[in-house]
């Protein structure tokens, strides 16, 4: 009876190897497809919100314009806006998601994709048997200390730097407003959501306080209450 030959030791390892080689390959694919796919969702997302915004504010600075003559769409370094407009948001996902998964690492244990989802879903904790309006509150408070603090960090010497990128626009216009160095973006535009959902906070809540600070305007730094003034 014949028996096949065994394969060599060498032959062997070089077919697993290629194997594995090509499993690694297709996963980096599939990775950069998905952070691919994901830039493209964020910017899909931004463009009819950017356009809103742009008729809104076309309408409002024909009667009290912040340049009188000058349409925002003329200003001299509008390009330079417009990249920071469509870019930041990308960042600022990147960094949020970030941040989330290495926090829940850390400091909850939870490292699978699964878990991850399960523990953010519906918040977790106290905080997440609060009804939604409860939270709502709970969550301006907490986001408006962290900004207001790490805003008032951000205008000391020592980080001055960073923050100098948001008031570096010779003509001050509402799309100048996502001029953010990534530092600054770090701590002042993703940090206190993201130390809102490990609290507890369903992430829910801030879906819906998503255009709370900027369109409104009520963070304390910017009230005429604020007893100390930037």
């Amino acid at each position: 009876m014949r028996t096949r030959p065994l394969p060599r030791p060498d032959a062997y390892f070089r077919t697993h190897a290629k194997r594995i080689s090509k499993r690694r390959g297709d996963t980096m694919k599939q990775e950069f497809l998905a952070i691919i796919v994901s830039v493209g969702e964020t910017f899909t997302k931004n463009v009819p919100i950017s356009i809103a915004l742009a008729a809104v504010f076309t309408i409002l600075t024909s009667f009290w314009a912040c340049n009188p003559g000058y349409p925002w769409w003329r200003k001299r370094d509008i390009v330079t806006d417009l990249c920071y407009w469509f870019f930041i948001p990308v960042v600022a996902r990147f960094l949020r998601l970030g941040l989330l998964v290495a926090g829940t690492a850390i400091i909850f244990g939870i490292t699978t994709s699964e878990g991850l989802v399960a523990f953010y879903a519906h918040g977790h904790g106290p905080l997440a048997g609060l009804p939604i309006a409860v939270q709502m509150v709970v969550c301006l408070i907490g986001e408006d200390v962290i900004l207001y603090w790490s805003h008032r960090c951000f205008h000391g010497a020592r980080l001055w730097k960073y923050h100098a990128v948001h008031h570096s626009s010779d003509q001050l216009e509402w799309i100048s407003a996502a001029r953010f160095h990534p530092v600054d973006l770090l701590f002042e535009g993703v940090l206190a959501g993201v130390v809102m959902i490990f609290a507890g906070i369903s992430p829910s809540v801030l879906v819906l306080l998503a255009f709370h600070p900027r369109a409104l305007g009520l963070r304390s730094r910017q009230s005429r209450l604020d007893p100390w003034p930037l």
